[in-house]
């Protein structure tokens, strides 16, 4: 047996004995409570502290474990080891006799010559390859429980081929508008093959299998069009031309539009969620003309709103607007009969074809088209969240206390 002054141990087998943390005894080493030395062993710095600088009773629980654990292994170790080995498989004994030899070779040698010898041990035997780290771990396990920890814990067992029949019928449930999980199409298409030519679960493929079949064979675009419809493609997917607003001027083109703002106030001793109507100069993005109001926007709103923007900067000469029926009205845009892009009946006697101001309708159904609805986002986002009585735009988005 080693004298004490010989023994250094890890920081690991330290906090075994004192029932310290790592960085507990990390910290006494750097402060100098614990007599210590570092090691390096690539970027990591490994400290050893000396048997000495614990207590009498330490060291004695140190010697008493390592005889415990040495007549352990000398009888019990050896055999399972064996026996564990004789019985694997070749697949399995085949990553343990790379490791053994790998440990063998790289015993004495330092982390930078380990390095050195595993590029050159990679080239030479490809099928072999090893990493620094795996190399790092497989002799901690094989120090810790011998061979039996170097022995491969793969599965493999044999691939159970996807035959274009079963892959058919899963595609057929799959891509289907409502986006059924891809765990209720497998277990369909396993019920269908059960039921037509009794398969059981363990000739069949995983679910796995065939979504990484159907991922391969058809376009990510393609299946969210399948499962979720055009409008929500159009949104994700659909290309489209950016607007190029270099040639006009700020504050002759104006956007405006509607958002109930999901805050509750209180107006009038009743508790409502109050309206926004806006212009908003397209140029410059900022709000030009906007009316706050308790009841549902019509089209008198958006004449306020109108003219409070009016009032402060002039007319613009051209208007980009919501194809609400409010908007749509013959007092106020002259009204439409079909839908287009571009608004050019002046047939009516219109607030705006009296002011020279051009009408241009969004397209209906499409926030897209509409600069102005990111500012309502961001009112959401950055605003109204802040409030005790925000309620979230949809069900879902509602905070439990409002339950109470």
């Amino acid at each position: 047996m080693n004298s004490r002054n010989d023994v250094w141990l890890r920081i690991e087998e330290i906090c075994a004995l004192t029932c310290e943390k790592k960085e507990t005894v990390r910290r006494k080493c750097k402060s100098g409570k614990y007599k210590s030395k570092v090691q390096k062993n690539g970027k990591y710095k490994i400290y050893f502290i000396p048997l000495t600088a614990l207590s009498e009773e330490l060291q004695q629980k140190y010697y008493f474990n390592q005889k415990s654990a040495e007549n352990k292994v000398s009888v019990e170790t050896i055999e399972n080891n064996s026996e564990a080995y004789s019985n694997a498989p070749t697949w399995a004994k085949k990553q343990a006799d790379k490791y053994l030899e790998l440990i063998r070779f790289t015993k004495d040698l330092t982390y930078s010559q380990i390095k050195i010898f595993l590029e050159i041990w990679n080239q030479k035997y490809p099928d072999k390859k090893c990493g620094y780290t795996s190399l790092f771990r497989a002799k901690k396990e094989y120090e810790k429980y011998g061979i039996s920890a170097l022995l491969s814990k793969k599965n493999h067992c044999k691939k159970l081929k996807l035959k274009p029949e079963y892959f058919d019928y899963y595609k057929s449930l799959y891509l289907r508008e409502g986006a059924p999980s891809a765990n209720f199409c497998w277990m369909a298409t396993l019920g269908y093959a059960n039921q037509k030519y009794g398969i059981e679960i363990t000739e069949f493929p995983t679910s796995r299998t065939f979504d990484r079949e159907l991922k391969r064979t058809i376009p990510e675009q393609a299946i969210y069009l399948a499962r979720y419809g055009h409008a929500a493609w159009n949104k994700r997917y659909a290309q489209y031309i950016s607007r190029d607003y270099s040639n006009i001027e700020a504050g002759s083109f104006w956007v405006s539009d509607h958002a109930q703002i999901d805050v509750a106030v209180n107006y009038n001793g009743n508790v409502c969620f109050p309206w926004v109507t806006v212009f908003r100069d397209i140029k410059t993005s900022k709000w030009l003309g906007w009316f706050l109001h308790a009841d549902a926007p019509n089209s008198d709103h958006i004449f306020q709103a109108f003219y409070y923007g009016v009032q402060k900067f002039g007319l613009p000469s051209d208007v980009y607007l919501d194809n609400r029926k409010d908007y749509r009205c013959k007092d106020f845009a002259g009204g439409r009969r079909s839908v287009k892009v571009i608004h050019a009946t002046k047939k009516e006697s219109s607030l705006l074809s009296n002011v020279n101001v051009n009408v241009h309708f969004a397209l209906p159904y499409n926030a897209q088209t509409k600069p102005v609805e990111r500012d309502f986002m961001k009112i959401k986002t950055y605003l109204s969240k802040g409030f005790v009585g925000y309620r979230g735009d949809k069900v879902t988005e509602r905070p439990e206390k409002l339950k109470e």
